[in-house]
This record gives structure tokens, C-alpha cells and sequence, in this order.
């Protein structure tokens, strides 16, 4: 399948012009898994960090101009207690709303949601990139902020490999 234009209209973004690709363990059903099989907190806090920090990052420069790697990133996990507590049975639904009298769900709005953060930093363009990950469908998103405070938000769609797509938005 030719991209054409499209790789241009969509991947190359902001001033100057890059794309990301990102590695693994992106995909939120791997995770879900996880958070339900880890009966322990802090061992699956742990697994989950050490699984973000070995994250790779690549830029690419407009047109493939270049191509490099960013260093490891810093990261941050909260896994709250209670949603593990809950998701470690299996009798219980993953939602708000998705079960009979809802006695058998996990509700994030009750219990806490899933935040992870991995923040690299671009030291060659002075450049932040700060992933903000949940296994919810549509709410992962990758910021880069430039040296001149523009931002640029990239959704990642956690459900499928490889669509991220870009929206810029004013500083």
C-alpha cells in the first residue's frame, strides 16, 4: 500500500516537521491481562515500570530525514490498590455500568483509574515528549512540547498496532 501524501499529511507534524514510533507494550489487552494474572500490588506496580522504561522512542525527521533514538524514559506508574483488588477476580467485569446490579464490576470512577507516565527528553531539538498511557481505548496520547512552547498531541490507539495519529493544538 502506497502512503503518498498521507505520511506527510499525518506522521510528519509541527515545526520542525517529526514522527514517532514507538515500541511495546503499548497494547492495552497484554496489560488487562497483567493487572488481572499479578495477585500482588507492588510486584505488578514493578513489572509495569520496568515494562514502560524499555519503551523505545524513535523520531524521524521530515521525509525520513533523520532518524534517531531517544534515551530511556523517566516513568511513572499508578495501578490504585482498590481496581487491582477488584480486577484480581475474575468474576468481575472491567467497567461502570457492566453487570447486574452492578455487584460484579470494577468502576474506575469508583475505585481509581490506571495512569502511567513515561517522559523522554529530546536533548538534540530541546524537545519534551511525555506519553500519557491507560489501557482505556482513545485515552492515550504522546505531548511534545518544542523550545518555543508548541504543543502537539499524537493519539495512540492502545487497542491496535501501529495507528497514531496527530492533531496540533496553539500553546
Amino acid at each position: 500500500m502506497a502512503f503518498g501524501n498521507h505520511v506527510k499529511d499525518y506522521f510528519f507534524q509541527g515545526t520542525p516537521a517529526r514522527g514517532y514510533l514507538i515500541t511495546p507494550p503499548l497494547l492495552a489487552a497484554p496489560l488487562k491481562i497483567k493487572i488481572r494474572v499479578q495477585k500482588d500490588h507492588a510486584a505488578l506496580v514493578s513489572t509495569v515500570m520496568d515494562d514502560f522504561k524499555s519503551l523505545t522512542l524513535v523520531a524521524i525527521g521530515d521525509s525520513f530525514s533523520e532518524v534517531y533514538r531517544l534515551p530511556a524514559p523517566n516513568v511513572q506508574v499508578l495501578i490504585p490498590k482498590a481496581l487491582h483488588t477488584c480486577l484480581s477476580d475474575p468474576e468481575n467485569r472491567w467497567g461502570c455500568g457492566v453487570s447486574e446490579n452492578r455487584s460484579k464490576e470494577c468502576c474506575e470512577k469508583k475505585l481509581g483509574s490506571i495512569v502511567i507516565t513515561a517522559t523522554w527528553i529530546d536533548r538534540k531539538n530541546g524537545e519534551t515528549l511525555e506519553l500519557r498511557y491507560s489501557p482505556t481505548i482513545g485515552s492515550t496520547t504522546l505531548v511534545r512540547r518544542t523550545q518555543d512552547n508548541a504543543r502537539y498531541v499524537y493519539v495512540c490507539d492502545t487497542a491496535r498496532a501501529g495507528n497514531i495519529t496527530e492533531r496540533s493544538m496553539a500553546p
